[in-house]
């Protein structure tokens, strides 16, 4: 299975949130499942509050999940692939492992707000070098 890293850049909070709002949005319109992992229940809170709250004329449907789920948008603070999707949003301060979660693509978002998340996006795009997966602007 090819793998790939595919980040974008955000300096706000609104650039970081049109970013996951459009991921979520094109997935559940192609039926493309995707997973968003977490690193806690607030920020996954905060998540599904956003989808399903926008865009402003409906929603964009999903499930919090803890255990597996076959549901095409799932939110998790666990470290498992719950839904078995083939790409990821990671919303977590740790690089995720690809091959132990059977993904091929990972979206990150490259958090440019502080020098705190700048080191924290350097860490992951380090660990996916050392691990030679291709990382890819978008």
């Amino acid at each position: 299975m090819t793998q790939k890293i595919f980040y974008t850049s955000s300096k706000t909070p609104t650039e970081k949130i049109k970013f996951l709002l459009k991921v979520a949005q094109d997935h559940f319109n192609r039926y493309q499942k995707i997973i968003i992992f977490t690193s806690d229940m607030k920020t996954a809170e905060f998540v599904d509050h956003l989808l399903w709250s926008e865009p402003k004329d409906g929603f964009t449907p999903h499930f919090i999940s803890h255990t597996l789920i076959d549901e095409c948008i799932v939110i998790t603070t666990e470290k498992n692939n719950l839904n078995q999707s083939k790409v990821a949003l990671n919303l977590t301060q740790d690089p995720l492992d690809l091959i132990e979660l059977k993904l091929s693509t990972v979206l990150e978002i490259e958090d440019r707000s502080t020098q705190d998340k700048i080191a924290v996006f350097k860490k992951k795009l380090t660990a996916y070098q050392k691990a030679n997966i291709p990382i890819i602007a978008i």
